[in-house]
């Protein structure tokens, strides 16, 4: 993802919070999305990246994301076997204690109905059992204004990877407006 200077992507901010911000931007909305969240919630964020290198062309990116899911699929047997784990993306930066946060917040781009297997990396690299997990995806409008994907889907998956955490109801934004009430329904702010 490009970023102008004074929107450098975010390693960790903070450090002092019980809350952390976890996002994935390809072409910054997600970006908007968990700065808006912090203004709310005042927790740390950590913007995931990857040394992987995704086609900024739509259709290619999506071309990759398949091939990508393939592999991952056909290795999904255990959630925490050696060869899922090698068809996952390696996160390029980490978190040094990840016990200090209570709540996680994971905001990402629906990619054909699915969070890119980045998210997936964050959340097997990590021991977030007993955590709250609050899961938010950012999609466009079809051709009627309605949101184009849902986060359901990646609900499913999540609930499987991490079982003994507690989510909150998932939802998708196709910009930052409602955020705040959004927040004020699931009891978060």
């Amino acid at each position: 993802t490009k970023y102008s200077k004074s929107d450098d992507p975010l390693t960790i901010t903070g450090g002092h919070s019980n809350i952390l911000i976890v996002y994935y931007s390809f072409n910054g909305d997600e970006r908007k999305l968990a700065k808006e969240v912090q203004s709310y919630t005042e927790g740390d964020l950590l913007s995931l990246q990857t040394n992987k290198n995704y086609s900024t062309n739509y259709t290619k990116r999506l071309k990759q994301h398949r091939k990508e899911r393939e592999a991952y699929a056909n290795a999904l047997k255990n959630y925490k076997n050696k060869n899922v784990l090698k068809t996952l993306p390696k996160l390029s930066n980490q978190i040094t204690d990840i016990n200090q946060y209570k709540t996680v917040y994971l905001i990402y781009p629906c990619w054909e109905k699915d969070e890119p297997l980045i998210i997936d990396s964050f959340c097997m690299d990590y021991d977030l059992s007993g955590k709250t997990i609050v899961p938010m995806c950012t999609s466009e409008k079809n051709w009627r204004g309605d949101v184009k994907y849902s986060s359901r889907r990646s609900i499913a998956h999540f609930n499987k990877m991490i079982p003994d955490a507690n989510f909150k109801r998932a939802k998708t934004f196709t910009d930052i407006k409602g955020v705040k009430e959004w927040l004020e329904t699931i009891d978060m702010i």
